[in-house]
């Protein structure tokens, strides 16, 4: 009986010590999700999020140089645009998996994989969710519209998308431009350099009470033939 009592009061013990301490809760950042692709534009659902730790969303993007003409969505594989936009799919294919959580060093991936992340990315700080369209087929930019909430109203936007290196002179996401300046953010290509094509990811990011950054999945957002 003695032990019998003993157990209950070190079960007891436990029970306090849990409750008291608390047990760390996962904070959870919904992913986005893409409504509709073409190789030249695309339309992204911001989900609301619920979590405080919420900032905004990043787009990370990598220029790839090609021989290969597409006037639309991609039926060819990666590889046949340029062998490396296919192998740098294939490797972070993996983050997407519904099973999977985005790890908290997922922007070093990203960065391993020399992608860097749009400028601006702040103006991609709803927690109430809304619609953003990529377009690109302006001759000389690349605008994002926003559209907060679904998609009612425009409350901000077009917004011009830049490459990250600010030392470069024209920073838009423009054919010649890119031709002309290949710089980290692209990937050189095996056979002639005539077309460029930018792969884009995109995912939330949060920072947590500890100041530790917090990711959701990746979204592949796709791959779009430049102006």
């Amino acid at each position: 009986m003695k032990r019998i009592k003993a157990l209950c009061c070190f079960s007891s013990l436990i029970c306090v010590l849990l409750v008291s301490c608390g047990l760390e809760s996962y904070v959870y950042l919904n992913p986005a999700e893409v409504r509709s692709y073409t190789i030249f534009s695309a339309e992204i659902t911001l989900p609301q999020q619920a979590a405080d730790e919420f900032r905004n969303y990043i787009i990370y993007y990598r220029i790839y140089l090609s021989s290969l003409q597409l006037e639309s969505s991609p039926q060819v594989q990666y590889n046949d645009i340029n062998t490396m936009l296919f192998n740098d799919y294939r490797m972070l294919l993996r983050y997407e998996d519904d099973d999977n959580m985005a790890p908290a060093s997922i922007d070093r991936v990203f960065k391993e994989r020399k992608y860097y992340s749009l400028n601006p990315v702040n103006i991609l700080n709803s927690k109430a969710g809304g619609i953003v369209q990529l377009d690109f087929t302006t001759d000389s930019t690349s605008p994002l519209m926003l559209y907060y909430p679904l998609p009612s109203s425009v409350l901000n936007g077009p917004f011009e998308l830049l490459r990250y290196d600010v030392s470069l002179t024209d920073r838009t996401f423009n054919n010649t431009k890119v031709l002309e300046n290949i710089a980290a953010d692209i990937q050189d290509s095996d056979t002639t350099r005539v077309f460029a094509y930018v792969s884009m990811y995109i995912l939330a990011f949060g920072v947590d009470s500890n100041y530790s950054p917090l990711y959701s999945r990746p979204k592949h957002i796709g791959v779009f033939r430049l102006p």
